[in-house]
């Protein structure tokens, strides 16, 4: 077994490194080859605005000359390449160092350090359910990844290898996202075939479906399969299959029969302008298949994503008025100051302001007038029964579907 095949690291948490400077205060995460740390900087305890903290990823130093020792010093390369390109966690150095006592493994391990994440990262958000019904914060994080991405290309990028959610990175209060894990990422000149990562491989559930067949592929045309599945996780907190592979996975397969219709029936809430995008994103043919600087402009100009029920009613005296019916993500989105369900434009179809829902619903339910009020908040009116068939039509024709 080679010095470097040994995949076991121990858990360093807690031990200084780099001479002192820095110590690995908390396990972030962990990979066939590598243990990635929260690090404090131990020079800045007394700073104003509080320690430093830094990422550090832990792995055991490669022998010199070895396929793994080429891959390492390419994802080092590369970062410091894109390094500073607005939407890529900052690279700042690397360092070898023996374990710390009581350890008593002769092996040197390497450590590459990079700015901290107070956000975690964009598959942990996804599972909290941080963007669900948040069409215009999902657009925004999704652009501002592309954009990322495209400043790489710019500096020389071929194509990044491994975008899944886990590999984008949240600063704190949502202030942007960072791209990371560039152990797969290919350079212009760089040798083609080579897959060996320091840091694992690419999610499968992201890879184009020439790539996970083992044919040849451009390695842009891979990142942006991969960034479509992520616009699409944001939106359904799921991936349609579990890999793009005809010969494996079901899924796909019954996609590829009916790829017109299979998102909608399967995925309901999906729009179908957002289900015409993904079905064209994941066109078995990828010279079909949107360019990145396309996809951005398709998805800015989105006028929704998901298709929403609403189903609080108000119970009237002559019948059932239906509170909010049904509006579309990109309507219903709630904000604090200016967002609104904006039903339509029929004539007696009102605008009801989002904060005003949970107010109505517990104040208004057994109203019996039409056009209720409540205490600072603006009069709005009722989807009688009459305007049921007009909205119907209307929304059946958006592509939504009254139950």
């Amino acid at each position: 077994m080679s010095h470097f095949s040994e995949s076991y690291i121990p858990n360093l948490t807690g031990a200084a490194v780099d001479e002192g400077y820095l110590k690995l205060v908390k396990l972030i995460s962990t990979s066939s080859f590598s243990r990635m740390y929260k690090a404090v900087d131990t020079t800045s305890y007394d700073e104003p605005d509080g320690p430093a903290y830094y990422a550090v990823k832990c792995m055991r130093n490669p022998i010199a000359r070895t396929s793994m020792a080429s891959a390492t010093a390419r994802e080092f390369r590369t970062h410091s390449t894109v390094n500073f390109t607005p939407g890529v966690v900052p690279f700042r150095r690397t360092f070898t160092d023996g374990p710390p006592v009581p350890l008593s493994s002769k092996d040197e391990f390497l450590f590459m350090v990079t700015d901290y994440c107070a956000g975690g990262n964009l598959q942990q958000a996804i599972e909290r359910g941080v963007y669900d019904g948040k069409p215009v914060l999902t657009k925004r994080v999704w652009v501002e990844l592309v954009d990322a991405l495209m400043g790489c290309y710019e500096k020389g990028l071929v194509g990044h290898g491994a975008l899944n959610p886990a590999n984008v990175l949240l600063e704190e209060r949502r202030k942007g996202v960072k791209l990371t894990d560039f152990g797969l990422a290919r350079m212009v000149g760089d040798e083609e075939g080579s897959s060996e990562s320091c840091g694992g491989v690419q999610n499968q559930a992201y890879m184009s479906p020439e790539r996970t067949m083992g044919k040849s592929y451009d390695p842009c045309t891979d990142d942006t399969w991969a960034l479509a599945m992520t616009l699409f996780v944001l939106l359904t907190q799921s991936t349609p299959w579990t890999v793009a592979c005809p010969r494996t996975d079901v899924k796909y397969t019954a996609f590829r029969a009916d790829h017109e219709n299979y998102l909608l029936r399967v995925f309901p809430t999906v729009a179908p302008e957002a289900n015409d995008f993904f079905v064209r994103c994941f066109d078995v043919d990828s010279a079909l298949r949107p360019s990145l600087t396309q996809m951005r402009r398709e998805v800015k100009k989105m006028a929704c994503f998901k298709a929403v029920e609403l189903k609080h009613t108000l119970t009237h005296s002559e019948g059932s008025y239906m509170l909010s019916s049904l509006a579309t993500d990109s309507e219903a989105e709630s904000s604090a100051s200016s967002s609104a369900y904006s039903l339509l434009d029929a004539p007696n179809v009102g605008i009801l302001s989002a904060p005003l829902i949970p107010t109505l619903l517990h104040r208004g339910c057994n109203t019996k007038t039409p056009t209720p009020e409540c205490e600072s908040t603006p009069k709005f009116r009722i989807i009688g029964p009459k305007s049921r068939t007009w909205l119907t039509d209307r929304l059946r024709r958006m592509g939504v579907h009254m139950r």
